[in-house]
């Protein structure tokens, strides 16, 4: 299955469709200002510096799935998540990604990080946490059982929640 890129430039009024080269699946993104980032199959990593406007694929260095994205205040420093433990972390804006050892080899769905602390949560009630900014990794006891439905990731001024099926995280 192969999702459309999509762009708005006026907050939401009209938007762009926007060619991905190859075609893949886009399973999610992480926007700062004009700076945007998507993951998707088989390890695609693509990144913009100008709103969407054009998009380039640096080498993510995996063929796994990816499955979340997150930045950090500035968007220097990043991470992504995915199939079989996969955890990529960037310290140049998404230029160059480097393999982190996540300790499991669940699939991590979603993540959420405050810049230093990381967590990212994943199939079976999988739970890691980073807290030296992506560096290391360790596995935790899940937060909570697990759920029945996926939850999409939502944030507000107090915290980042977010919910999978098997895991939910708050990163205040």
């Amino acid at each position: 299955e192969i999702n459309p890129l999509v762009t708005t430039t006026d907050g939401g009024g009209t938007w762009r469709y926007r060619e991905i080269d190859p075609p893949s699946r886009i399973a999610a993104g992480h926007m700062i200002e004009d700076s945007g980032w998507v993951v998707g199959h088989r390890g695609m990593v693509l990144a913009s510096r100008n709103g969407g406007e054009t998009w380039t694929a640096p080498e993510s260095g995996t063929t796994a799935d990816l499955e979340a994205i997150a930045f950090s205040g500035d968007g220097g420093d990043g991470v992504a998540v995915g199939d079989a433990g996969t955890i990529l972390v960037t310290r140049d804006g998404g230029a160059h990604w480097f393999a982190a050892d996540s300790g499991t080899d669940s699939a991590l769905r979603a993540l959420a990080t405050n810049g230093t602390l990381i967590v990212a949560v994943g199939d079976r009630g999988t739970t890691v946490v980073s807290t030296d900014g992506g560096k290391t990794w360790t596995e935790a006891a899940p937060l909570f059982p697990p759920l029945a439905k996926n939850v999409p990731a939502a944030a507000d001024d107090e915290a980042t929640r977010f919910q999978t099926s098997w895991g939910f995280a708050v990163v205040d």
